[in-house]
């Protein structure tokens, strides 16, 4: 029975491996335009049409919700008011309903509403809207503490620091540093004063995050001055600049978690008024990884085209016509499981 089992065919051991990959990729992914079960429970004397009411009424609420997640606020402004039924039905790709129970006037169900990810894609870019098509997880954050008697930054003596440290249901979404004495090397206050990018991004790297926020407050004996910013790619970019008398720190931490993702959105949104062209070679083992590869990069919303130029053994060239620019499409790639990088300006693509 030993033997037999090692006997078995390369091939489908190997294609098992890719669906449990591609299985496991599913389920740990983030993707906004995902749609979930809701439990349902009421009590109608007519359930037909209370049950249709309210899948109506969840219908609109998750297409919100979804639109919320992938504009920025300005944006979702601008069509909030137009998602009614009507404009609704336009998406839904279908209606799932599972545990439906019934008995006398109560009514129980798991339902789940499905979106056409392709149409909402569409709609979005004939009217020209840009969006992200995923969050990020949490962010780093960096916090400077000015006051006239001292200075805190990389210190447990931080009030904001502390507050978090005190709160772990905050703390998850936002990283903090390990406040050690390795940190008060790598940066100092006079580093954030002075936006010194070299400084910042050593600690960056230390604790090797993307997303980084930093908070400069200033106590005056009289009120707090607040600046939140996020920091990208060298750059800063205001997030608040608020004078408050007194620190609500839980408030404070969910606006400047609204807030920062805003900003981050607008740095991060996939334009769609212009395509960029890009040849690479797809690298694979076999037949079964080379669909993977292929199903995989075309599930990837800003793919516009993506056309197979040369064939040759275990690397065809395929020429990539995606909307966004190229890191952002790096970054997805990387989010769906696939590898890119660039040898002397060629593009090779593989799986991770």
């Amino acid at each position: 029975m030993l033997y037999q089992f090692y006997k078995i065919n390369n091939s489908l051991k190997l294609l098992c491996l890719l669906c449990f990959l591609f299985y496991n990729h599913n389920v740990l992914s983030k993707d906004l335009f995902d749609s979930f079960f809701v439990n349902i429970i009421f009590e109608s004397n007519n359930i037909e049409e209370t049950k249709k009411n309210k899948i109506e009424e969840l219908k609109i609420n998750n297409l919100n919700k979804l639109f919320k997640n992938i504009l920025t606020n300005a944006d979702y402004k601008k069509i909030r008011n137009n998602i009614d039924l009507s404009f609704t039905d336009k998406f839904v790709k279908n209606i799932i309903i599972e545990n439906e129970n019934i008995i006398n006037n109560s009514y129980s169900a798991d339902i789940k509403i499905n979106y056409d990810t392709n149409l909402i894609i569409k709609f979005l870019r004939n009217n020209k809207f840009s969006y992200v098509d995923y969050l990020p997880e949490s962010f780093f954050i960096i916090i400077l503490e000015k006051n006239d008697l001292k200075t805190n930054l990389f210190s447990r003596e931080n009030s904001f620091y502390k507050y978090l440290l005190n709160n772990p249901n905050i703390q998850p979404y936002y990283i903090l540093p390990n406040l050690d004495l390795n940190d008060r090397y790598l940066l100092s206050k006079d580093d954030i004063n002075n936006r010194n990018v070299v400084n910042i991004n050593k600690i960056i790297n230390k604790y090797n995050h993307d997303n980084i926020l930093i908070i400069d407050s200033v106590y005056n004996n009289i009120f707090y001055e607040l600046k939140s910013y996020l920091y990208l790619d060298n750059e800063f970019y205001l997030i608040d600049d608020i004078k408050l008398s007194k620190i609500n720190y839980n408030k404070f931490y969910l606006n400047l978690k609204i807030n920062a993702i805003d900003i981050w959105k607008t740095k991060n949104s996939i334009q769609n008024n212009q395509l960029n062209n890009i040849k690479c070679n797809v690298k694979s083992l076999n037949i079964y990884e080379l669909k993977e590869i292929n199903k995989l990069i075309n599930s990837v919303s800003v793919i516009h085209s993506y056309d197979l130029q040369e064939i040759s053994l275990y690397s065809n060239l395929y020429s990539i016509s995606f909307y966004g620019n190229h890191k952002i499409f790096k970054k997805l790639l990387d989010l769906n499981s696939i590898k890119i990088d660039f040898v002397e300006d060629v593009c090779n693509v593989g799986l991770k």
